[in-house]
């Protein structure tokens, strides 16, 4: 499961590209981690698992 951060959504796209994975769908939460409290993070992590159920039960074809 890929997790990034808003702010370097555009590095993700450039490297899932340059990495032969343009199609690749990750789970984006709010920047930043490093300085955010427990509380957030567990919010955050909340966010990325309800993408990740997202991403691996639908299509990305349709």
């Amino acid at each position: 499961m890929l997790v990034g951060t808003d702010k370097f959504r555009v590095v993700i796209e450039a490297m899932s590209r340059i990495g032969g994975l343009p199609g690749v769908r990750w789970a984006t939460v709010a920047h930043p981690l490093g300085s955010a409290t427990p509380e957030v993070l567990a919010e955050r992590a909340d966010e990325a698992l309800a993408q990740f159920v997202e991403i691996v039960v639908t299509d990305p074809e349709s």
